[in-house]
C-alpha cells in the first residue's frame, strides 16, 4: 500500500511539471514540423506515435550536409527552463525516413542508461541534446524523428511517456544508398517491449536497459566522399552522443556521431 502510495505521488507529481517538447534546431525553427502541445503520447498503436499528435504535415525543409552537427533544444514552458522533471529518465533516439513515404524509419542512434545514467538526465543538464548526421547519408529529402521517452509510469501498461517531433530535412550532395535495418510507426514499438513496460523503481535500481526500436541502422551504398567510419562507403560512421554544441564525442555506437 506504502508502495502504490509513493508510486502514485511520484507520477502525480512528475505529470505536473514534466512536458517538454524540441524548440529549435541549432538556433533556429526551420524544418520543425507543428505540434499541439508538449503532452506525450501514450498509445504506440496510434498514428500519433510517428510524428506527433494529429500527423503534423510536412513543412519547408532546412538544408543540411552529411556529417553535419545538429542540436536539438528543449523546453518545457519557454526557452531556458527546467526541460522536464528529473523524474522522468529514460532513453533519447533519433530515427530517419525518406520523404514522402515516410513509412520506412532507420534509426540514427539511440543512448538509453549508460554507466548508471539515463540519457535524460544528461539532456536535461544540458539543454537538449544533438547528433552528428552519417557522413554517409544519401542525399535527397528526408524527416527526422526526434524523441525522448520517459519512463517514470512506465510500470504499467500504457504508463511509457513518448515525446517526439518531427523535422524536414533536404540533405545535399550525390550520396546514395538504402538504410536497413527500418521499422514502422506504428507498429515498431509494442506496449509490451522491454523497454516501453519496464519499472524504475526495483531494489536495487535498474543496471540495464533495452532501448526500444531496435538497433541503430546503417546506410549500404556508395558516398561521394568524406569520411566512411573505414568501411569504403559501405556504411555509416558510428554515433557519438552530443548534448552541447561544442562538447567533445562520447562513444555510444551506432550509425551517426551524437554528443553529449
Amino acid at each position: 500500500m506504502k508502495l502504490a502510495a509513493v508510486l502514485f505521488a511520484a507520477t502525480f507529481l512528475a505529470s505536473v511539471q514534466a512536458h517538454t517538447l524540441v524548440y529549435q534546431v541549432s538556433g533556429s525553427t526551420t524544418g520543425l514540423r507543428s505540434i499541439v502541445n508538449n503532452s506525450p503520447v501514450t498509445d504506440v498503436s496510434s498514428q500519433d506515435i510517428k510524428c506527433n499528435v494529429g500527423n503534423p504535415q510536412a513543412v519547408t525543409p532546412r538544408d543540411v550536409a552529411p556529417g553535419q552537427d545538429l542540436f536539438f533544444s528543449y523546453r518545457h514552458d519557454v526557452p531556458n527552463d527546467d526541460i522536464m522533471a528529473s523524474s522522468h529518465l529514460g532513453p533519447c533516439m533519433v530515427y530517419a525516413a525518406r520523404y514522402p513515404a515516410e513509412s520506412d524509419w532507420i534509426k540514427l542512434w539511440h543512448e538509453g542508461l549508460t554507466n548508471g545514467q539515463w540519457c535524460t538526465t544528461k539532456m536535461i543538464a544540458n539543454k537538449g541534446f544533438g547528433i552528428t548526421l552519417p557522413s554517409n547519408m544519401p542525399s535527397g529529402r528526408w524527416v527526422l524523428r526526434i524523441e525522448v521517452l520517459a519512463l517514470h509510469s512506465a510500470y504499467a501498461s500504457g504508463g511509457a511517456q513518448f515525446y517526439m517531433r518531427c523535422m524536414d530535412i533536404n540533405v545535399s550532395g550525390s550520396n546514395s544508398g538504402s538504410p536497413s535495418p527500418t521499422i514502422k510507426f506504428p507498429g515498431g514499438y509494442k506496449s509490451n517491449d522491454p523497454g516501453i513496460l519496464f519499472n524504475l523503481y526495483t531494489t536495487p535500481p535498474p543496471s540495464s536497459y533495452t532501448v526500444p526500436g531496435g538497433s541503430v541502422g546503417s546506410f549500404s551504398g556508395s558516398s561521394s566522399g568524406g569520411n566512411t567510419g573505414g568501411n569504403g562507403g559501405q556504411s555509416s560512421p558510428s554515433p557519438s552522443p552530443r548534448t552541447s554544441p561544442a562538447s567533445s564525442p562520447a562513444s555510444s555506437g551506432g550509425n551517426c556521431v551524437a554528443k553529449f
